[in-house]
């Protein structure tokens, strides 16, 4: 929330802010939805934070000592005499991508969590932790190591496929659908990761994490707004299932956005004379709020499986065995190779001055440019589907206006495969050297990968030094396997014992037999089966005169026999099953 001060008080006298925030907290109200406040990030917002505490959660009677503005008589002026007792805060917006560092913010954190929690010590503030790259780079140690256990929740922002703006045009759309399908197992991987960081910086108990936004990344209009696709759609109730497992300790998950916008789950012109249609997401949410209930319940699935060559941010899967220790491999020398040689490549690209003397690349940024800086690389021979760690150490001085780091990718050029994964990043001045890693998988064909040191964010004048230093590369594993066709969340409500199954087909153009045996059928029985389908995987709802090409249908049962049922899943569509539970 950018200026929550103003989003209070008499709503005539709010300039901007019709809608504020005594106007969101009665809509959670209705909707009995929990709400969660992003505060901005700053050393300054730690008495404006303990304030919004004040205004939200103080008794009405609390009065206001030391002169200070009574900001709970204000709630009460607003129509809410009681406290709203609001628990969930996130400190900063994906601050990993500004140029503050993680030593920075942690530091923010606890300053302004010590000034919120002097109102109210049962308020819960989350801290952001990246996802992008390795999700046990820098910046996360950074924030869990220095938190002395006071991270009451890890926030994620998941983006995944993610299509470049450059790349839109020239990126094929099964290529994107594919890449959309194929997330699972990297959505895997990052929460497996956070969560071990988690645990290892942490106190006894492990903070959960919030997924508080997430999506595919794909913004832009052409070829195709892919953001309402019906492919969209079952990639996003996919990533549901992998936040679903409680091993990783997922407390909310977020779609990013629900409101009527560019990123809309619903949609109308912006001239407001056109009817409100429901987007894909919309359609599949509230399919799945049908089918779904309180308590997990396990499920073994079969179903063929599909390759994806990689991109996008997606790593390749490739039809080799999967390697159930992924997330557990250890590192030994043998594992881990060094010796890795930067080169340079010439430039007459002003604003830094750079050298290789004994292994070290040192580049003067001189704070009069913009520079585009990637000039320094290594290239690291490899074996196919195989994931490696890259580790670079990087020593900083005085670094200003940007961030740098190393980017990994295809050694053919990013055009090859659209797929590379930053290293970000260290700016202002490191304590010595630091060391920075990324992780890359290899596609069938590939036989060496690229490092690139360079400016990984930031635009404007650069000023400061960067040192970089020692290359190592751990060979993890293998690659992910190939992508299962067919996947599935069952659960149960525990006050009706109904059993819901909510079945994915990712087939873009083949429906498939879904085989379901019944443990016990005299006590079950099929009571509902309907799937969300479309005329074609990249079909949306927003055309005007073809407001349902995705849609929610009735589905029957193809086949049922004492103990099992068959239900015909279409191609690209979400089916949701529900068994009654009978006395």
């Amino acid at each position: 929330m950018f200026s929550w001060k103003s989003a209070v008080g008499p709503a005539r006298k709010r300039k901007n802010q019709k809608f504020g925030l005594p106007e969101f907290l009665h809509i959670c109200s209705l909707l009995d939805a929990e709400p969660i406040i992003t505060l901005p990030y700053g050393i300054d917002a730690k008495q404006d934070a303990a304030d919004l505490v004040e205004y939200l959660n103080a008794p009405e009677d609390s009065g206001s000592p030391g002169g200070k503005t009574d900001w709970a008589a204000i709630r009460r002026t607003d129509g809410h005499a009681r406290p709203w007792t609001v628990r969930w805060f996130e400190y900063g917006n994906e601050t990993y991508n500004t140029n503050i560092s993680g030593q920075e913010y942690i530091r923010s954190y606890l300053q302004t969590k010590a000034a919120m929690t002097s109102v109210d010590g049962s308020i819960m503030l989350g801290a952001q932790l990246r996802s992008s790259g390795n999700p046990a780079d820098k910046w996360n140690h950074d924030i869990v190591s220095g938190s002395n256990g006071q991270i009451d929740f890890g926030i994620l922002h998941i983006y995944l496929p993610v299509l470049p703006g450059s790349a839109r045009n020239s990126v094929n759309g099964n290529t994107v659908a594919l890449a959309a399908l194929s997330v699972d197992a990297r959505l895997d991987e990052i929460l497996a990761t956070t969560r071990h960081i988690l645990s290892i910086h942490g106190t006894t108990d492990t903070p959960p994490l919030i997924v508080s936004e997430f999506n595919g990344n794909y913004g832009h209009n052409d070829p195709i707004p892919y953001r309402f696709t019906l492919f969209n759609a079952i990639h996003n109730v996919d990533m549901l299932r992998i936040m679903l497992r409680p091993e990783y300790g997922v407390a909310m998950s977020n779609y990013w956005l629900f409101a009527n916008s560019h990123w809309g789950m619903v949609w109308t012109e912006q001239d407001e004379t056109t009817a409100i249609s429901k987007q894909s997401d919309q359609l599949m949410y509230e399919l799945v709020n049908r089918h779904i209930g309180n308590e997990i319940v396990d499920h073994r699935i079969a179903a063929d499986r599909f390759e994806f060559s990689g991109g996008l941010d997606i790593p390749p899967r490739l039809s080799r065995p999967e390697n159930p220790n992924l997330h557990k491999a250890s590192t030994t020398a043998a594992e881990r190779k060094g010796g890795h040689r930067w080169k340079l490549k010439p430039s007459l690209t002003r604003g830094f001055r750079q050298s290789l003397d004994n292994g070290v690349v040192t580049i003067h940024f001189d704070g009069k440019s913009d520079p585009n800086y990637r000039h320094a690389y290594a290239t690291i021979a490899a074996e196919p589907d195989t994931h490696y760690r890259v580790s670079v150490k990087i020593r900083a001085v005085d670094i200003a206006g940007g961030k740098v780091g190393i980017a990994v990718g295809s050694a053919r050029g990013w055009q090859h495969d659209y797929y590379q994964s930053n290293a970000i990043d260290v700016s202002g001045t490191t304590n010595g050297w630091s060391t920075v890693s990324a992780d890359y998988y290899t596609g069938a064909d590939n036989r060496n990968f690229r490092i690139t040191a360079r400016r990984v964010s930031g635009h404007g004048n650069l000023s400061g030094t960067v040192y970089f230093g020692d290359i190592s590369v751990q060979k993890v594993g293998l690659g992910l396997g190939p992508v299962r066709s067919v996947t599935a969340i069952t659960t149960r409500d525990g006050a009706t014992g109904e059993i819901h199954a909510l079945a994915i087909n990712k087939h873009m153009d083949r429906e498939v037999t879904l085989t379901i045996d019944i443990l016990d059928s005299s006590e079950y029985s099929v009571s509902s089966i309907e799937s969300l389908t479309g005329t074609s995987p990249f079909a949306t709802n927003i055309e005007v005169d073809q407001p349902d090409n995705v849609r929610v249908t009735k589905t029957r049962l193809d086949e049922a026999l004492p103990g099992r049922i068959q239900v015909l899943l279409p191609p690209m569509s979400l089916t949701g099953i529900t068994f009654e539970h009978r006395p």
